[in-house]
């Protein structure tokens, strides 16, 4: 819930490397979670850079030096690269004490957390679906206080969703 732990951990991974060495240079790190081509998509937003000391530096913030242990759920196979990048995600936490133990699930086990809950850890891979309307709002209706099982609701982050379906 602490926005200092959401950033450092931006902060600690290393987008770029990840992209070049395991992904071939294809993609560019994301800024957002909307993609380029959804209506939303903001093209002024930069994504984090790696800032290992920042990072390091907003954990002491928070108060949490030491870390914390957690589940990373993720679909692998989806395509040849997922798997390694799933793990870099998971050594360049280690970087900042966040140990988190990378669990593979099936892609029915994220419909079915998705539709009913049961979440394992506080991190999970998942589409952020735009489709087939590219309406960057979409994802966030699926992914927030909006769902039926919402697993991330932030007062703030609600009340400019609603803000921006009107606008």
């Amino acid at each position: 819930k602490d926005v200092r732990v959401r950033q450092a951990m931006n902060y600690a991974v290393d987008k770029q490397t990840i992209t070049e060495t395991l992904l071939g240079g294809y993609v560019q790190p994301a800024s957002q979670p909307t993609p380029g081509n959804a209506i939303g998509f903001d093209p002024t937003l930069e994504p984090y850079p790696y800032d290992l000391d920042k990072a390091r530096g907003l954990m002491a913030e928070a108060g949490l030096v030491d870390g914390f242990e957690t589940v990373f759920e993720v679909v692998t196979g989806a395509n040849s690269a997922t798997d390694a990048v799933m793990q870099q995600i998971a050594a360049d936490l280690a970087r900042i004490n966040v140990r988190a133990e990378v669990r593979p699930i099936l892609y029915s086990q994220v419909v079915a957390k998705m539709t009913q809950g049961g979440w394992d850890g506080h991190m999970f891979s998942v589409d952020f679906a735009t489709g087939p309307t590219m309406d960057g709002l979409r994802p966030i209706r699926l992914h927030s206080c909006g769902w039926s099982t919402p697993w991330y609701c932030d007062p703030i982050s609600e009340a400019l969703y609603q803000q921006a379906k009107i606008a």
